[in-house]
Formats: structure tokens, sequence, C-alpha cells
């Protein structure tokens, strides 16, 4: 037949038809699955995304001062950020390694850096330079 029964005063859906709806319900029910699950993940993404202590940030500028243990930094952005340098801070000027001594105030840096456990340090320090990239300016990078 058609997929329809007939009963005296009613009509009702036979199997055929019955089975095409269970089959749009599950669909359905897959489809709303999928996109709970992608939400879940994208928000687990982002969360993870966001920056957290002891994960590398990088921050470029033009190098202030600098002063024993610490460097002061003109972000691009204009921001003025503190940053305590360390035995294991390591320096490069291009691709050659270089020291504390090679970098001057006026040298623009991209710094690698990681935000400690204490967002300021008692000398104010906002994190810890991991490496710093530097160019005098007017030199080509």
């Amino acid at each position: 037949m058609n997929g329809w029964a007939c009963r005296p005063g009613r009509i009702e859906a036979g199997p055929p038809l019955e089975a095409s709806r269970n089959r749009q319900r599950n669909r359905v029910v897959t489809a709303l699955l999928q996109i709970v699950i992608l939400l879940a993940a994208a928000v687990l993404v982002s969360v993870s995304l966001d920056a957290h202590e002891g994960h590398s940030h990088h921050l470029m500028g033009t190098v202030t001062a600098l002063e024993e243990g610490t460097i002061t930094v003109k972000a691009t952005d204009g921001t003025i950020v503190l940053l305590s340098l360390t035995a294991n801070t390591v320096y490069r000027q291009g691709q050659a390694a270089r020291s504390r001594a090679d970098l001057a105030v006026g040298d623009r840096v991209v710094i690698e850096l990681t935000i400690d456990g204490v967002m300021q340090s008692p000398d104010g320090a906002r994190g810890v330079a991991k490496e710093i990239r530097f160019a005098r300016t007017g030199e080509s990078q």
C-alpha cells in the first residue's frame, strides 16, 4: 500500500510512514547533538587560548630603560611594560647570540616572555623575559 491504514472512522499512519518519521526525528536529534558538541568544543578551545601564567607571550616595542634585573619597554600600542631579566634570559641580535651588555636604550625589541604566578612582582615587573631579540634603531632586522 501507500503507508496509510484505513480503519472505520480513522486514517492512521502505517509502518512506512512511521519509519520515515523516526528517521527524520533521529536526523534532527543527531544534528542537535553535533551542534551542542561543536559549541562545547569552541568554548573549551577559547578558554584554553586565554593568557595564563607560564604561557609564552610576545611583546614588541622600544627599550626605554635598563636597570639591574629589569627592562622597560614602550610597546607598539604605547603601553609601558616592565619585565624582569634573569640569568636564563637569552639575548639575540639578528641570528647572533649577544649578552645583556649589548642591549641599549632605544633598541627595538621583540621579547618572548612568561607571566609568573604574581601579576606584579616586588620590583614592579609584570613578567619574565625569556628571550630578547633586538636591533639598533635604523638597523635592518
